[in-house]
């Protein structure tokens, strides 16, 4: 073990939980001056402002995926990776834009804690929260299994930290932030891993470069193995047009329709918070995903036939000062982290808050229902900490796995809720069931017909399910509309 990384990485890891023990001191004060507990742990009683908004946001987003996953599909493939998610610079814009005043108006006049919560009290019907609950399982339990198996691969190529440790570190200490303050505890956390993340990336890219040989020869020496790795459609033609444009959609839809970032708008103060958060979400977008998919298809002229999974952190191995590597890597550390930690929270939520106290305990008390949450969230992290201990081949398949299975699952239903007052329960139930399982279907039996990705057919089946079921059906009641739809009234007029 070398002791010299692990010290300023284990300094991170202190630091990361002194900030979820101050938080859960400010989420005991405000319950004990009268606050809901259940307000506080899922929304952090709706006091989000907007640096801390954009932070959580841009680290949520930002998982194993962006520093260990799709750099390791880069090396594989080369800069035609880089086509593939250059998009998601405007991805931070665009969610702000497209459902971020939407989700905060909409939590403000309704109560709503969790995504699952926005789209029941808008389609009320216990099949909206089973619906919605299964494909949020399914897809973030995937997920989480790579973020797992990320962090501890990253601890194991710079440290020497035995893989099945590292799996134990990483889970022990998201399940402690998760269980000790909630959303306001991973908001806080998220904003000190975000800085994390800046400070690695701004140490680690100009030193590869340089190491590299500058970016002429670093594309040169790519494009001399073979253009593929420079040249769309890349080697083997693995990204042709169809795949490319079903990469740029997914990128960007994901944001929208993943339940883990989209519950940060219910945090938010008021309007203002977002539209100031949309400025500072879309120039951290801009920093982060460009440079780290760089690196990992530039990494392939400098470290020829390792695992693809490894690229970066051998990067962070070979070009910087051996202090500075234990700094760094807390960067896809705390990706990994801010990631988990929300998708945690976001599976506690729903399955607490809109199964169990909808329609098993309405009566259930908040010590109760905060002891669940607490018991829910420990549970699935024990779970995906098992299921880590076998890795996954290469963790960008989990990535798109799990991005393919929510954008087919909520992205249309969720801006139907949102926007569309001519959507119907039994739409948004057909849409729902149908998208998801449209999607796991054929990625299971015939993937990415005609050379689309299969969670695009299964957007299309929610699409068309919702809206020829919606005809068909009875519409929501004017009062749930008016709820919606309507003029803001009272307090909620204030907070938009």
């Amino acid at each position: 073990m070398k002791l010299e990384i692990v010290l300023p990485f284990a300094i991170y890891m202190v630091i990361t939980v002194g900030v979820a023990i101050w938080a859960r001191k400010a989420m005991a004060e405000s319950v004990a001056r009268g606050g809901s507990f259940m307000d506080e742990f899922f929304v952090a009683g709706r006091s989000v402002g907007p640096l801390i908004l954009a932070f959580t946001f841009m680290a949520t987003f930002a998982s194993a995926g962006t520093f260990i996953g799709y750099p390791g599909l880069a090396y594989r493939n080369g800069l035609t990776v880089v086509m593939t998610g250059i998009n998601q610079i405007t991805m931070a814009y665009l969610t702000f834009a497209l459902i971020g005043k939407r989700m905060a108006v909409i939590g403000h006049r309704t109560g709503a804690l969790t995504f699952t919560e926005v789209l029941r009290r808008r389609f009320d019907h216990p099949l909206v929260s089973f619906g919605a609950a299964i494909a949020i399982i399914i897809f973030f339990i995937a997920f989480m299994i790579g973020q797992f198996a990320g962090a501890a691969r990253i601890l194991q190529t710079v440290s020497g930290v035995p893989y099945y440790v590292g799996v134990l570190l990483f889970g022990g200490v998201v399940a402690v932030t998760v269980v000790i303050g909630g959303f306001r505890a991973v908001a806080w956390t998220d904003f000190v891993q975000g800085a994390f993340m800046l400070l690695g990336l701004l140490m680690v890219f100009p030193a590869f470069v340089v190491f590299g040989g500058g970016f002429e020869k670093i594309t040169t020496k790519l494009l001399t193995e073979d253009p593929g790795l420079v040249f769309g459609p890349g080697p083997k033609e693995w990204l042709p047009p169809s795949m490319l444009i079903s990469f740029w959609i997914l990128w960007v839809w994901l944001a929208v329709a993943n339940p883990a970032t989209a519950v940060r708008f219910l945090a938010a103060k008021n309007s203002k918070t977002i539209h100031q958060g949309l400025i500072i979400g879309s120039i951290m977008a801009l920093i982060f995903y460009v440079p780290m998919f760089y690196m990992g298809a530039g990494t392939r002229t400098i470290f020829p036939g390792i695992a693809p999974d490894v690229a970066i952190p051998n990067i962070y191995m070979a070009t910087l000062p051996i202090w500075f590597v234990g700094i760094a890597l807390a960067a896809p550390f705390a990706a990994v982290m801010s990631t988990v930690d929300s998708l945690l929270l976001e599976m506690s939520g729903t399955i607490v808050r809109d199964i169990y106290q909808r329609y098993i305990n309405p009566k259930a008390s908040d010590v109760f229902l905060m002891r669940l949450a607490y018991a829910v969230a420990g549970g699935i992290g024990i779970l995906v900490l098992v299921l880590a201990f076998q890795p996954p081949k290469l963790i960008a398949n989990l990535v798109i796995y799990f991005g393919g299975g929510v954008v087919a699952a909520f992205a249309v239903p969720i801006i139907a809720a949102l926007y569309w007052r001519w959507a119907t329960t039994w739409g948004a139930i057909a849409s729902i069931f149908g998208g998801f399982l449209t999607y796991i279907l054929l990625d299971i039996y015939y993937k990415n017909p005609l050379k689309i990705m299969s969670y695009l057919w299964g957007v299309g089946a929610s699409f068309v399910l919702l809206y020829v079921v919606s005809k068909l059906t009875k519409p929501s009641d004017k009062s749930t509309l008016d709820l919606y739809y309507g003029k803001p009234k009272g307090a909620s007029a204030a907070a938009e």
